[in-house]
């Protein structure tokens, strides 16, 4: 029964991904603003939103998973066509560079025309890996990082470009063990930032180096092969709960013995592979159900308030930071809470204000911009060729 209905859905839309964008974007604006202002705190309620909060970088992990799904998918099943690599980049294009460098447009050439805003040149000499997508390799050496969030859009436009030519030219046997170099390589990688470089350079740079977290984004490509391979599908029906669980437990439990869950330094050379593992099986999750207690997720990524903010979740992750900027400099309270449940409801109204706020600042943006460069996408129709007979 779960092979049929994963088959199909395969085929179509996935809202329910939607529902896991959402999360992670969620989960990414309390990693950044939402514990600003508050301060230390001896609640429990407090101590656990404030380790939430700092594991929220496993947004962006999220954000890679599911990325190497959707996009080693559309490649796998657009296999044959004969305009395939136009199909791809032309609609890969359209969605990502309007708002991309309409956003880079507005705060580097509108705003400082205007007079609204004034960058040092430090700042300014920094843009050219932004326009480039490169900002991820220049972010551990420099100290004038104006948008430090965009590195993560870097890493995928870096996958974008090259993954599809290997998707399309290799055997899916061939793909299961590239992804699985990568994800060693990743591994390996970060083991040697940690272990040959100092310590505030290796952990700036095992967090933004394209090596260091193409793991995550192998972890969804190879999703996506094994999901659609009937070799694979029997093992992932035997296998998927127990994994879930136990990889769930594992993480868990670290969690609750280090009281963190680090990106960097040396737990973070496995901590960044296994949070992408435990990713992709809750993907998995997410788009069959499984007949068992698990199922009682699922509802969660089908809610109509998550579908909607992963639907907007791009824009959201591009405006968050500059969002934050704007928030704590006018709306923020200014007084530093003393009591726990005055941090909880400074917390709570910095988390769901900003949210709100950046949710409609992306509203606009789709139906104001984004909408138009999207319906361009219908003139890009994979065409395949006619079997004879």
């Amino acid at each position: 029964m779960q092979t049929k209905v994963l088959r199909q859905s395969l085929r179509s839309h996935m809202p329910q991904l939607d529902g896991v964008r959402g999360i992670a974007i969620l989960w990414v604006i309390l990693h950044n603003a939402a514990l600003d202002n508050v301060g230390p705190s001896q609640s429990p309620l407090m101590s656990v939103i404030d380790l939430l909060g700092q594991m929220g970088w496993v947004g962006v992990q999220l954000f890679f998973v599911l990325s190497g799904f959707l996009i080693t998918g559309i490649l796998l099943d657009g296999r044959g066509a004969t305009n395939q690599f136009r199909h791809f980049y032309a609609r890969r294009t359209l969605r990502i560079f309007p708002l991309y460098y309409g956003f880079l447009c507005l705060a580097f050439v509108i705003l400082p025309w205007s007079g609204l805003v004034h960058w040092s040149q430090q700042e300014y000499d920094i843009t050219v890996f932004y326009w480039s997508y490169l900002a991820n390799w220049a972010q551990p050496f420099s100290q004038h990082n104006v948008f430090p969030h965009l590195w993560s859009l870097a890493i995928e436009e870096q996958y974008y470009l090259l993954w599809p030519l290997l998707v399309v030219f290799l055997r899916k046997r061939s793909l299961v063990y590239v992804c699985l170099g990568l994800i060693v390589t990743a591994i390996l990688g970060r083991a040697y930032l940690v272990f040959n470089f100092e310590p505030s350079f290796s952990s700036r740079a095992m967090y933004t180096f394209t090596f260091a977290r193409w793991d995550a984004l192998a972890i969804g490509s190879l999703l996506a092969v094994l999901v659609r391979s009937e070799a694979a599908l029997p093992y992932i029906k035997r296998y998927f709960s127990r994994s879930f669980v136990i990889l769930g437990g594992l993480l868990l439990l670290e969690i609750a013995v280090l009281r963190n869950f680090e990106p960097s330094h040396i737990p973070g050379i496995f901590n960044q592979t296994s949070i992408a593992l435990w990713f992709a099986l809750l993907v998995l999750l997410s788009i069959v159900p499984w007949q068992n207690r698990l199922d009682r997720l699922r509802p969660l990524f089908s809610s109509r308030l998550l579908r909607t903010v992963g639907k907007y979740s791009y824009a959201m992750y591009l405006f968050h930071f500059p969002g934050k900027m704007i928030w704590f400099r006018y709306f923020a309270i200014p007084v530093q809470p003393d009591s726990p449940w005055q941090q909880l409801g400074v917390a709570a109204y910095n988390f769901i204000g900003l949210s709100l706020f950046v949710g409609a600042a992306a509203f606009i943006s789709w139906h104001l911009w984004e909408v138009h460069f999207l319906k361009l996408k219908r003139r890009f129709v994979l065409q395949r060729v006619a079997v004879p007979g």
